[in-house]
């Protein structure tokens, strides 16, 4: 996707990488980087890895943190864009419109953790709406090592028929709400029971009409 290429060319330093679609049952090889267009709402990537695969003290401080200030310290899975959710057997992120991010198994957190306990990790693509493309450890060109999280601020940008005019309170209104939906910053999730990580993925629907 030439799109992906551009919001990340401050990182690829003049070098291109080669994306592929990234269809609803295709299984994702890790380190990757997944990328969702943001060029309308609604789309989203749906991605659920075994819980054994995640090192319990990383699940601890981003599902049962004791200081929910800390978890900007887990990033990418707390940025806007993304939500984790948490079941008895699965972890499932859902990735929405604009974002591209980049799934490292040897990312160490400041509790000297790393979010999988191996650095041989699959993930199953239970949902894919619209359009998800990917690259994998074999086209990872070393200076996206640095690289983990970006989103495009236009994928939820509200735009009025008439700037010039003073707007009403409804307009105001809905200003108000289309920059929250922006932002979609997201609590991460523990769901108690067992399901079917079908029944979590990709749960936010289209914002736009």
């Amino acid at each position: 996707m030439r799109h992906t290429n551009e919001l990340l060319q401050e990182y690829l330093k003049g070098q291109t990488i080669h994306l592929v679609s990234l269809p609803t049952g295709a299984t994702l090889t890790l380190p990757a980087l997944v990328s969702v267009d943001g060029s309308v709402d609604g789309q989203c990537l749906s991605v659920s890895f075994a819980r054994g695969d995640l090192d319990e003290r990383f699940i601890n401080a981003l599902f049962y943190p004791r200081d929910e200030k800390k978890l900007k310290l887990l990033s990418p899975f707390t940025e806007p864009g993304i939500e984790a959710v948490l079941t008895p057997d699965r972890v499932v992120f859902n990735l929405y419109s604009g974002v591209a991010m980049r799934l490292e198994p040897h990312l160490e957190y400041p509790g000297g953790f790393t979010a999988f306990r191996s650095k041989e990790i699959r993930g199953d693509v239970v949902k894919v709406i619209g359009t998800v493309v990917h690259a994998g450890p074999h086209a990872l060109p070393d200076s996206l090592k640095h690289f983990s999280y970006l989103r495009d601020g236009k994928a939820f940008a509200y735009s009025s028929t008439d700037l010039n005019k003073q707007k009403s309170s409804e307009q105001n209104a809905h200003l108000i709400d289309a920059m929250a939906r922006m932002s979609m910053t997201f609590r991460p999730t523990v769901i108690d029971q067992s399901v079917d990580p079908q029944s979590v993925a990709c749960s936010v629907k289209a914002f736009r009409k």
